[in-house]
């Protein structure tokens, strides 16, 4: 393999691209995603479908309420009318029963028709702002076109850049790209310190002419002494 300082002088350049788009993007987006009027209406939006789900939840469990006096008047009329119960007293109380569940039944099936009612008003209001949320991110889709031409610019960037550090990958060694990886992180990205006027272009520190001759023309990895950083010379 070639001079690897120079391989990896090249892929601090490609990383350093990529994280620059990366981060073009993710403003963009942000630009794109946080537009007042939107977020105003889709806020609408959600808030009435909120009411709606709660209608709706309300409707289920006055129905299952309905439900559960429907059957319990059918088996009170049943023992009334089943030739079971004798004692007048008794036939008494299961008339009286049957009578207080059908009222409360009644109760139950006019809440559930107003909370119908009610539901179906609602579903005309979440159409409607629905309808407006759509026009919204229609003329937001509209008014930042640019945006998004300047986006699939950038990811047709991204796709090119990273075929470019694929190949120069390869041409580095193990031992060489882990020491990248490590020193990027630790030095924010700038794993890779160019020289110039034989001093660290990182951190300004004097280098000796055999430490400037090592980075310029060995495959071996030259450190600074001072900042650590790898040392690149043309």
């Amino acid at each position: 393999m070639g001079n690897q300082s120079f391989y990896l002088f090249q892929l601090q350049k490609i990383d350093r691209r990529l994280d620059q788009i990366g981060q073009r993007i993710g403003q963009i987006e942000t630009q794109i995603n946080n537009s007042e009027v939107v977020t105003a209406i889709r806020g609408e939006f959600d808030s009435s479908v909120g009411v709606l789900n709660d209608l709706n939840r309300q409707m289920g469990a006055v129905e299952q309420k309905a439900a559960e006096k429907r059957v319990k008047i059918e088996i009170s009329e049943s023992s009334l009318y089943g030739g079971k119960v004798h004692n007048p007293k008794e036939l008494a109380d299961l008339q009286q029963e049957i009578a207080s569940l059908k009222l409360n039944l009644k109760k139950l099936e006019n809440e559930q028709f107003d909370l119908m009612v009610g539901s179906e008003e609602q579903q005309a209001v979440v159409d409607k702002k629905k309808l407006a949320l759509d026009e919204a991110l229609e003329k937001n889709l509209t008014d930042n076109q640019h945006l998004f031409a300047e986006k699939n610019t950038l990811l047709t960037e991204i796709s090119k850049t990273n075929a470019e550090k694929a190949a120069i990958t390869q041409q580095i060694n193990p031992e060489s790209l882990s020491l990248y990886e490590s020193l990027k992180k630790a030095k924010k990205g700038f794993a890779v310190a160019g020289i110039e006027e034989q001093c660290c272009t990182a951190c300004g520190s004097q280098l000796t002419p055999a430490e400037c001759q090592r980075a310029k023309s060995s495959s071996q990895i030259t450190l600074c002494p001072s900042c650590g950083r790898i040392l690149y010379a043309d």
